[in-house]
This record gives structure tokens, C-alpha cells and sequence, in this order.
């Protein structure tokens, strides 16, 4: 069967069922819909957009460039 969430469909999520990687579908052209077989099962939906992991990794890479130029100090009488 298909799950459809009433949430919308966005790049970014990543969906497992049971575990495994499920492909995510656009049902009715903006909701979020994942195949399951029939039974019980555990579907996890996870929003990781790219734009985050960017922004997470360029802070980082701010942080450290400000604090390795903080910790830089021109001392007096060095060439």
C-alpha cells in the first residue's frame, strides 16, 4: 500500500521503512506518500535539507577560521 502524510512534499526528506531507505513520492502533486507492504511496519521521515548540512558546515568552517585568527597575536619585535 501507499502511506500518504498530510504534510507537505519537499526535497530534503529522507524516509526508511523498517529500517531500509524508501523512496519518497509526491502524491496528489504536494503531499509526502512512502510504499509499504501490508502489515505493521516503522516508517521514519527525516527533513535534512542540503541547505542545511551547507550552512552547518560553512558556520563551522567560520567558526574555527575566527578563532584560529583570534588566537593569531602579532608579537612585538618579530619579523
Amino acid at each position: 500500500g501507499l502511506v500518504v502524510l498530510s504534510d507537505n512534499y519537499f526535497p530534503g526528506w529522507k524516509a526508511t521503512v523498517d529500517g531500509q531507505p524508501a523512496e519518497i513520492h509526491e502524491v496528489y502533486g504536494c503531499l509526502r506518500g512512502v510504499v509499504a507492504g501490508s502489515g505493521r511496519h516503522t516508517i521514519r521521515m527525516t527533513y535534512r535539507p542540503a541547505s542545511l548540512v551547507a550552512g552547518v558546515a560553512l558556520s563551522a568552517l567560520g567558526a574555527l577560521l575566527a578563532l584560529a585568527l583570534a588566537g593569531r597575536r602579532d608579537r612585538p619585535g618579530s619579523a
